[in-house]
């Protein structure tokens, strides 16, 4: 599994507790985010290489609250990492985009999201890698967020 899967969950559910604690206090907004991501250390499960990753994770979160209580929220993310790996030199490119919908009243709601990253090996013979998850996120209705992973799959291509 990808090391920065972590990372990935943390910065998708400070995402979310976002949506609902400013989408009931603002009619409608957009936040920007844009992160360095330095020196990711990542396994490649195909062959096992460590791959040292540098890139940047783009989010961009909307939403709008309607006078009827109901609120439009969106969630995008683009993370474009690329690197070496540490044994075989091989030059690797990690990417993923996100686009996430949803529609909900009040604040109390249950989301499922899916993330997927390419590992792609630029080099002959060494294999590529897709990390797939679902993550599952629950707000209730006093804004406690849990996030957990209710399904993952590697695949090597």
């Amino acid at each position: 599994m990808f090391h920065c899967k972590k990372y990935r969950l943390t910065t998708l559910a400070a995402a979310v507790v976002a949506l609902v604690m400013l989408g009931s206090a603002a009619f409608g907004q957009t936040i920007v985010t844009d992160i360095q991501l330095t020196d990711q250390t990542i396994v490649n499960e195909c062959n096992g290489e460590p791959v040292l990753l540098n890139g940047t994770l783009h989010q961009e979160v909307s939403f709008f609250t309607g006078p009827n209580g109901n609120t439009r929220s969106s969630f995008d993310a683009n993370i474009r990492m690329n690197g070496y790996g540490q044994v075989t030199g091989v030059y690797y490119v990690a990417k993923e985009n996100t686009h996430n919908e949803t529609n909900t009243r009040g604040v109390a709601q249950e989301q499922f999201f899916g993330t997927k990253i390419k590992l792609v090996s630029q080099g002959p013979e060494t294999p590529n890698m897709v990390d797939r998850a679902t993550l599952h996120v629950v707000i209730d209705k006093n804004n406690n967020v849990k996030v957990d992973i209710s399904r993952h799959e590697m695949k090597c291509k």
